[in-house]
């Protein structure tokens, strides 16, 4: 299994897990194809997906933000998808553990290790609580519980 960053290839598996995923709104193809390429193009957050020799199998998809509160920009969640029959295979924590990689500060995975045991169905891996107050990079993910990124 690979997790990379999407490319618009991946445009058409991207949005058949999308309508499977979608539940609060109605994905609009039109709407998809006008986002898709920037997102891609790291212009409007940063799309990841997981491949293995059945193609595509998921994706995650973050986005970044100045904040005040966290010191500093924030890093949220918005999407974590993988295909019903490929998980309990580690394919949600594979995704949540790429878009932590390389993130600077200080990391409390919590929120994002949740959702990836939800998509996994597995147990969640050790978590890293931060400092109270220090600075570092924050991530947020599925209700709004924060991650500070390690």
């Amino acid at each position: 299994m690979l997790v990379r960053p999407a490319t618009n290839e991946d445009a058409e598996a991207v949005f058949e897990m999308l309508g499977d995923f979608a539940t609060s709104y109605v994905p609009e193809r039109a709407a998809f194809d006008r986002s898709y390429p920037a997102i891609v193009a790291r212009q409007e957050g940063e799309l990841l997906v997981a491949e293995d020799n059945r193609g595509v199998v998921g994706y995650i998809l973050a986005a970044d933000m100045a904040t005040l509160f966290a010191n500093g920009p924030v890093t949220e969640l918005l999407e974590l998808y993988v295909k019903p029959s490929s998980r309990g295979d580690g394919i949600g924590r594979s995704l949540v553990e790429q878009q932590v990689d390389g993130r600077e500060g200080i990391i409390d995975r919590r929120r994002h290790e949740d959702a990836a045991h939800e998509v996994d169905d597995r147990e969640p891996i050790e978590r890293n609580h931060p400092p109270a107050g220090g600075p570092g990079r924050v991530i947020r993910g599925p209700q709004d519980r924060q991650i500070a990124v390690e």
